[in-house]
């Protein structure tokens, strides 16, 4: 790990002065540890550096609703409240009870369903 030092430290060494590599850690000149916000600003950025190594979807994902669900499905929207409680759709996103999905999950849940044979006529 490389010696960080305090944005006060750093300009008196005439060096720049860098963001700290984690939370935890402490002035190698003064050994001055951050303060509380210092902490929590480094923690978030840590955090937002590891999205996209751990695959979180992004913002901007487009979502359905159980509406949007059924016209994907070409059913009704009582049949996907249906195939949800019996888990036959991917896990909803976000907190609460409003069912909300990524439009790709559904995309590919509907791929992998298997569609029933076609109609067949009476004789």
């Amino acid at each position: 790990m490389t010696e960080w030092r305090c944005p006060s430290c750093a300009t008196a060494a005439g060096a720049p002065s860098l963001y700290p590599p984690g939370p935890d850690v402490y002035c190698a000149t003064c050994g001055r540890p951050l303060d509380a916000q210092e902490r929590l600003a480094t923690a978030v950025s840590e955090l937002v550096r590891q999205l996209p190594r751990i695959g979180a979807p992004s913002a901007n994902d487009e979502t359905y609703g159980v509406p949007e669900a059924a016209k994907l499905f070409h059913t009704t929207p009582d049949s996907v409240y249906a195939m949800h409680s019996r888990g036959q759709l991917p896990e909803t996103i976000g907190p609460g009870r409003r069912l909300v999905w990524r439009k790709s999950d559904l995309l590919e849940c509907s791929a992998k369903r298997v569609s029933s044979p076609g109609r067949r006529t009476r004789r």
